[in-house]
């Protein structure tokens, strides 16, 4: 399809991965390292999603599917927050 686009208009190739940034800009996406566990975590406005990774993420740019993120270090530390 994107080839199509781009040959059959003025439109530049690429044009489904800039439509489907613009389609996620109302997700929040984190990284969350708890002990030796790490979680892929999504936050939409009607729910938050966790999946454990089954291998650790080292790097700092990497993909999940077909998402590419880069880690932009740690937000906050909540280990001193009583439960």
């Amino acid at each position: 399809m994107d080839n199509a686009i781009g040959f059959l208009t003025d439109a530049p190739f690429g044009i489904p991965e800039v439509l489907n940034s613009i389609k996620n800009t109302d997700k929040e996406f984190y990284l969350v390292n708890q002990s030796d566990k790490q979680f892929f975590v999504i936050v939409i406005d009607e729910f938050i999603e966790s999946r454990q990774l089954a291998e650790k993420i080292t790097d700092k740019k990497f993909s999940i599917g077909n998402f590419s993120f880069v880690d932009c270090g740690i937000i906050s530390d909540f280990e001193g927050i009583k439960k």
